[in-house]
This record gives C-alpha cells, structure tokens and sequence, in this order.
C-alpha cells in the first residue's frame, strides 16, 4: 500500500488526537511526517507520548517547513519533553501556534519555552494551561511573551 502523504491528495489537518498511541505510536508518527509537506494543522493531544515519544515528534518538526499549528496537550511529557519541543521550537520557523497545556510541566520547563521562543520569534500562541507552573515560571513566559507579541494562555 501506498504511504498516505504519496498520494495525491493534499492533507492540510493530520488530526491524530485521542489515539493513546504512546512512545510506539510516535515513533511510527515521526517517520510519517517528513513525508507530509501540505500538513498545516498536527493534533497529537492526548496520546500518552511522555518525553521519550514527544522528543521523537519534536526531532521530525526540526526540518518540517509546513506544520503551523501544533497540539501536544494531554501527553504526560513532563519537563524533559517541553524541553524537546523548545529545541523544535527553536529552529522550526513554520510553527505559529502550540498547545502543550496539561502535560505536568514546571518551571524548569517554562524556562526551556522561554529560552526557545528568545531564539524564534515565529511563535504567536503558546498554550500552557494546567500545568505545574509557579507564579515565577508564569512570569518568566509572560515576560518573553510580551516582547515577541505571543498569544500566551496560562
């Protein structure tokens, strides 16, 4: 059978939440998505990657030119994951919009996000709600959020 995104059929949303795919899943996911370059919209949310399946989605976003809209919420990736997606974040500049709400990240986290988004200013919504952030760690986003004119929900 033919890969999905070798057909010629253009995919703009790859809406793959709520599959419980766990660190396999991802694994699969990642070598499916360099493939896709009409991909726009990626919605992974709530499929139990932890870190190590969040850093094998953030290591296939580095070089993706066309994924807009990421939503990594509900994935258990704690700070070792969101450290994962800072690294994407700081050299994809295609990503426009992230949702990582929900995903027991601290303020070890947040300074990871925080550094990544100094370095790509292409981000311009980061969503972070129900995490284990501290009113320093809230800060700290607010602050760099400001300055890059980042839709920042916390």
């Amino acid at each position: 059978p033919k890969h999905p995104c070798n057909m010629r059929t253009s995919m703009v949303e790859a809406m793959f939440g709520g599959r419980q795919m766990e660190s396999v899943g991802a694994i699969i996911f990642s070598a499916f998505l360099p493939r896709c370059h009409d991909v726009l919209d990626l919605d992974l949310k709530d499929n139990c990657f932890y870190a190590e399946g969040t850093d094998r989605v953030a290591v296939a976003l580095l070089n993706n030119k066309s994924v807009t809209r990421l939503d990594l919420s509900r994935n258990q990736m704690e700070n070792e994951g969101a450290g994962h997606v800072a690294l994407a974040i700081e050299t994809n500049k295609s990503l426009t919009k992230i949702n990582l709400s929900s995903n027991e990240i601290d303020d070890l986290g947040a300074q990871r996000l925080v550094n990544a988004m100094k370095e790509n200013k292409t981000v311009k919504s980061l969503d972070v709600r129900g995490n284990a952030l501290s009113d320093s760690g809230k800060d700290d986003l607010r602050r760099v959020a400001l300055v890059h004119k980042v839709n920042l929900l916390y």
